[in-house]
């Protein structure tokens, strides 16, 4: 599925898409209208860009008919087992991804759930809903996000132990 040019309703499905939380929806609703006011700047060579024809949203069904989630959430399996063997009597957290991409939050997420269904005393961390203070560079968290992804990890691992 493609989502191909921008609008409020096409930012609002790819948000009930990627099952986001309000606050994401919120904030993209913001960067939306934030876009939309933009003007194309006046300086510089003439950029003749058509925004409608641009991919905001494309999922990754091609990986999914090729089964790379599956193998994904397999090796992560495999992994785990491994681990497992040495520590059969611990309990094992593993930490979903703060930031990336929209492919590395679903693969991980059929992961967590193979995991799950396999394996007894393993403990997935689905850090997706967290609000996070991120830099500028979209990916690596601000010194105030690391603190929050300290707190909600605390308060995880305060739940199971």
């Amino acid at each position: 599925m493609e989502i191909v040019g921008l609008s409020e309703e096409k930012v609002k499905k790819i948000s009930e898409i990627k099952h986001e939380n309000d606050w994401v929806l919120d904030y993209r609703l913001k960067g939306y209208k934030s876009f939309v006011e933009q003007k194309m700047p006046l300086f510089g060579p003439e950029i003749n860009l058509n925004f409608d024809d641009v991919i905001y949203y494309k999922n990754n069904e091609a990986d999914k008919k090729s089964g790379n989630f599956e193998k994904f959430a397999d090796n992560y399996l495999n992994f785990v087992k491994r681990l497992r063997q040495h520590y059969p009597n611990s309990k094992i957290v593993i930490m979903g991804s703060v930031s990336g991409s929209e492919y590395r939050s679903e693969a991980t997420r059929k992961a967590a759930e193979l995991i799950e269904k396999n394996l007894k005393n393993v403990y997935f961390m689905q850090t997706e809903d967290w609000k996070i203070d991120i830099c500028d560079d979209k990916t690596h968290p601000t010194v105030q996000g690391y603190e929050q992804i300290a707190e909600n990890a605390a308060n995880f691992l305060e739940s199971i132990f």
